[in-house]
């Protein structure tokens, strides 16, 4: 079983978005976190990339005001389960080693701050439904939430 994880925006994001395919796993999730049965860790970041995605027309199609988007973030966080952490003072230097050893540009620099963070606290899980992006990178574990139970 996996203790400590962290939580990547889209799994928080389709928790958010009843239409979404994924929305059934990911609630499924953050259940599990808060009887207990896992330790998820959200980055700084990945608030920032909530909040921007469920703010923008052009991401989903259910738009949350930003109110509505600090809310429901608000209610992930002080939930049961959750831990926030956040960078820590070699964090940027952590995050050009890792850019350096697994180049990518554009958007995708943003899931190498999020590995730099995570290796920063020890932290070599990830939920999230981008696997590929995080694939190759040595101490990084990307899984898919696993399927929400059926009733």
């Amino acid at each position: 079983t996996i203790d400590r994880a962290a939580a990547d925006a889209n799994v928080l994001v389709y928790a958010n978005l009843p239409a979404n395919l994924h929305h059934a796993d990911s609630p499924a999730l953050l259940q599990s976190a808060e009887r207990g049965d896992v330790e998820l860790v959200v980055f700084p970041q990945v608030v920032s990339e909530f909040i921007a995605t469920v703010t923008n027309r052009k991401r989903v199609a259910t738009l949350r005001t930003t109110v509505e988007a600090i809310d429901a973030i608000r209610e992930v966080l002080t939930t049961p389960g959750f831990v926030t952490l956040p960078p820590l003072g070699h964090t940027v230097d952590t995050f050009l080693s890792v850019l350096e050893a697994h180049p990518v540009v554009g958007q995708k620099i943003f899931d190498r701050q999020l590995v730099a963070v995570m290796r920063d606290h020890g932290v070599g899980t990830i939920y999230t439904y981008n696997l590929a992006d995080f694939a190759g990178i040595p101490g990084v574990v990307a899984v898919r939430p696993p399927p929400a139970p059926v009733p």
